[in-house]
């Protein structure tokens, strides 16, 4: 989620933001998106073949033409290679350390699902949507009340943090 201009989390700015970027992206060519879309696949393919299960996110920055690997932990060898074969292929590539990998951000949206069932939380009431933030910070949450009591009891689902 994108922050206004007060500093909340706000969903009229991260259209504001998405306003600014260009549907067609007819500024790059086919040949750049390629390379993006070819380097985030390198380094999946590498992660499906590790048994580590640090991995957090892939992300493609096209203003800054890059693609950025969210890791929790150290990052394995295989994973390490791929990156060094996209770095060499031209594509600006930033490994950056992420707080939780996505199995610990995909446990927690299962706890906090699991505790609005045993909770019996009415409808009206329950989370809408829950995704795991792409940095690996927490999991953002949009709920059918955002009462203060729902929240704190979401949070006492899990210790990752929830917004």
């Amino acid at each position: 989620m994108i922050r206004g201009a007060d500093g909340r989390r706000s969903c009229a700015a991260a259209a504001e933001r998405w306003q600014s970027v260009p549907m067609d992206h007819a500024s790059y060519s086919h040949q750049e998106q390629s390379r993006l879309t070819a380097a985030c696949e390198e380094l999946l393919r590498a992660r499906e073949a590790s048994s580590d299960d640090g991995f957090t996110s892939v992300a493609i920055d096209l203003d800054e033409y890059s693609v950025t690997l969210y890791w929790c932990g150290p990052v394995p060898e295989r994973v390490m290679r791929a990156a060094e074969r996209v770095r060499e292929a031209g594509v600006k590539l930033h490994l950056r350390s992420a707080r939780y990998s996505l199995m610990q951000l995909l446990a927690a949206m299962d706890a906090v699902i699991a505790d609005e069932q045993r909770r019996k939380v009415p409808q009206a009431q329950r989370c809408i949507s829950l995704s795991p933030a792409v940095d690996g910070s927490d999991v953002e949450i949009v709920a059918g009340s955002l009462a203060e009591d729902l929240m704190v009891a979401r949070r006492l689902a899990t210790d990752v943090p929830l917004h």
